[in-house]
């Protein structure tokens, strides 16, 4: 199984989480520091949705999670 997308899920993932930062607190009104206790439900969050997003390119390539992430 080979998918040239595939390294670009880590970096898409860290944008994603810094985005997330950012929009939150341009739409709280506060700084990014003063939502940092934000930061284990936001990584948990994106963290799923990457998992999904792997779980979504396996099964449209006839593959399986496991076998993405078995050595």
């Amino acid at each position: 199984m080979k998918n040239k997308n595939l390294p670009y899920i880590l970096p898409f993932r860290c944008v994603i989480f810094l985005l997330v930062f950012i929009v939150g607190a341009f739409v709280t009104g506060k700084k990014v520091d003063e939502i940092s206790n934000w930061w284990s439900n936001i990584a948990s969050i994106v963290n799923v949705v990457t998992i999904l997003l792997l779980l979504f390119i396996t099964k449209k390539q006839n593959s399986s999670y496991w076998e993405l992430i078995h050595y």
